[in-house]
Parts: structure tokens; sequence; C-alpha cells
């Protein structure tokens, strides 16, 4: 990410956007333990995140109830998330992936792939949480392992379940330097 760490962004309802980034303060181990925990999954089954993204903002501007406290369940969660960090507890952060995935499921219905809901259920005794990443399409799934360096049995388990075509495996670690910009000027003669 641009910054480094697990943090929190916040933004007031305001143009132009601001984003306040809180660093978080995190157990001694926290990070090295949740990087033996995740696990990034390339399902192999996409969507145009363009198609969902413009569902969500046709409900929103709509301001239909459902969606406007789906939202502010969305900024709680990810508070209860910043708390369970700073906790240092999987398993509440396991619960707030689980309830991040309800909750963009409900902004757009019917938005994950059946052989994406094949592995989450396959892979939902090995897990803590689980949760698509970006818009939802079905591209990447992230995994918060109960038990650590969880790779291979997770390889294991999507192997042996039928239909679900190509998929890889992948380990992740929490960025903790962010982006980083040199510039080099070079001198003409």
């Amino acid at each position: 990410g641009l910054v480094g760490g697990v943090k929190l962004g916040r933004s007031a309802a305001a143009l132009p956007l601001r984003v306040e980034v809180e660093p978080l303060a995190l157990p001694d181990g926290f990070i090295h333990t949740l990087n033996q925990h995740l696990l990034l999954l390339y399902t192999g089954k996409t969507r145009l995140a363009r198609n969902l993204l413009q569902d969500v903002v046709r409900s929103w501007y709509s301001r239909l109830p459902s969606m406007v406290e789906n939202t502010e369940g969305l900024v709680s969660n990810a508070q209860d998330c910043a708390q369970a960090c700073r906790e240092g507890s999987l398993e509440r952060l396991g619960a707030c992936l689980d309830r991040y995935w309800q909750q963009k499921r409900a902004m757009v219905r019917g938005c994950e792939p059946a052989a994406v809901r094949a592995m989450m259920a396959a892979l939902r005794p090995l897990t803590l949480g689980q949760t698509l990443a970006g818009a939802g399409g079905g591209g990447f799934l992230c995994l918060l392992t109960r038990e650590p360096r969880q790779q291979d049995r997770v390889q294991a388990v999507l192997s042996a379940t039928q239909g679900l075509g190509d998929f890889s495996v992948h380990t992740v670690e929490v960025d903790t330097q962010g982006i980083s910009v040199r510039h080099s000027s070079s001198s003409s003669d």
C-alpha cells in the first residue's frame, strides 16, 4: 500500500476527498503471526468489476435504506477490524473478514460466482475468515487460516473439490514499509 503497516483510513463526506490514515499500534509479533495465517487464492473466476460498481452506484444514488444501512455497517466493521488488530485477535479479525464479505454481497446481489461459493464452503473448516478482494467479482480470495502456514492444506482441499477449474494459492505478507519513490535527476552537458 501507499502507507506501510496495518492502518485505518477515514474520510469525511466532503470534496475534495481527503483520506486520514491512522497507523495501528499492534502487539509485539502480531504482524509475523498475521503473515503466517494470511493466504491469497486466485480463483480463476472473475466478473467485470465495472458492472458490479455500476450497480452499487445506482443503489447508492437512489439512497435505498438497505444500502445506507450497509454502508454504515462497513464503517463500523472497519473499526471493529482495527480493534481486533490492536488486540492481536485473529479470531475477531476473521469474524470481521466474514462480516465484510456479507456486507459486500449485500451491496451487489449475486456477485459471487458459483465456483467461488464452492471454494469458500470447502475452505470454511480451515479458516477464521474469508472475503473476495476488490469489488467482489471473484478474482482473488483472501483467507485468514485457523492454523499457520496452510498453503499446502488449502491446495489439497481445493484439488479434491470438483468443478473448480484453475486456481492458485499464494502466501502474502503485510507491507510494513509502504511505497517509496526515488527521484534522480540527470545532468545534461
